[in-house]
């Protein structure tokens, strides 16, 4: 049931309510930040228009665990996906929803989807009216950053536990594959320890999730660094062979030596 997700596409409400997903071990801390916010701690009040950023590489998994923390608070507070904004009426359609329900909302902002400026415009003006609302926003960064009191980082790399738990979720769908990706959950190094390559290693040629993750990385690349790539690709996949730095100088427009 849960190998379509397994294989790269993105997490459905369905499968959160199954648990296809693996416990990453910073969700919990991110969790209590946004219940705490939204009025679940110990004063039961919510602290006002609030914002928790979750920053992640691509693949990293940042949006599966946004998505898990909507699931678990969708039952004590009204949670919303935002997909696309006009920030004056999408105030007022979650001024309303807080008007109808009293409670304040959980509001998922996938930086990859809307604009940083038109969050920015929505926060503003939700704050101006006092309208008791958490943006957890999830927003794209290669570079690591340190965690702060409502800014988290989810690195790619996996710990060894959630290698382990990965691994043994990747075994339920191929049983055939489990003696290889338990074993390389366990002696792989840090950079291969992540859910996008044990995920390849386990359903090769048939993970889906290998165009969206190589598009990522090469979305701001420039004409000149594709073509470089295309050669390396090329060369790569029907040579197996390197191909010499000086051989790019020409298009990069560099001497020779």
């Amino acid at each position: 049931i849960c190998t379509a997700f397994l294989r790269g596409r993105e997490i459905t409400w369905f499968e959160l309510g199954l648990h296809c997903d693996v416990d990453r071990e910073k969700a919990d801390r991110i969790y209590k930040t946004v219940r705490q916010d939204l009025g679940g701690g110990s004063d039961r009040r919510p602290r006002g228009t609030t914002r928790i950023n979750l920053y992640h590489s691509p693949g990293a998994g940042g949006s599966t665990i946004a998505r898990r923390i909507l699931w678990q608070m969708h039952y004590e507070f009204p949670c919303v996906v935002l997909h696309r904004t006009v920030p004056p009426e999408t105030a007022d359609r979650v001024q309303t929803i807080y008007h109808l329900t009293g409670l304040p909302l959980l509001v998922l902002v996938e930086g990859a989807e809307i604009p940083e400026n038109l969050t920015e415009d929505l926060f503003s003006l939700l704050r101006a009216r006092q309208t008791p609302a958490v943006f957890l926003q999830v927003l794209r960064r290669f570079n690591s950053t340190e965690d702060r009191e409502r800014s988290f980082h989810i690195d790619s790399s996996l710990s060894l536990v959630e290698a382990t738990r990965f691994a043994h979720r990747l075994a339920e769908a191929r049983p055939t594959r489990k003696a290889h990706i338990v074993g390389l959950a366990s002696r792989a190094s840090a950079d291969e320890r992540s859910a996008f390559y044990l995920a390849l290693e386990t359903f090769e040629e048939e993970f889906e999730g290998l165009h969206k993750y190589v598009a990522a990385r090469i979305l701001l690349a420039t004409d000149q660094q594709k073509t470089i790539l295309l050669f390396l690709s090329l060369a790569y996949h029907y040579g197996q062979q390197p191909v010499s730095a000086q051989s790019f100088a020409g298009i990069l427009s560099l001497p020779r030596t």
